[in-house]
């Protein structure tokens, strides 16, 4: 998570942690919402790659 860029890494905690909707995401970071799903989607992507390169997944 610490290599994430901040933005990215606020979005991802706010939809998966906190619940929110990509719409109230998208509006606090003044984005589209398929702007956050997008960044979301690549978040994950990250996070599981950097996963299974350390064979924690």
């Amino acid at each position: 998570m610490n290599e994430l860029p901040e933005r990215r890494r606020a979005m991802l905690v706010a939809a998966r942690i906190g619940n929110r909707r990509h719409s109230e995401i998208a509006a606090e970071h003044g984005v589209s919402v398929r702007t956050v799903e997008m960044k979301i989607r690549n978040v994950l992507d990250f996070c599981r790659h950097r996963l299974e390169e350390h064979g924690a997944a």
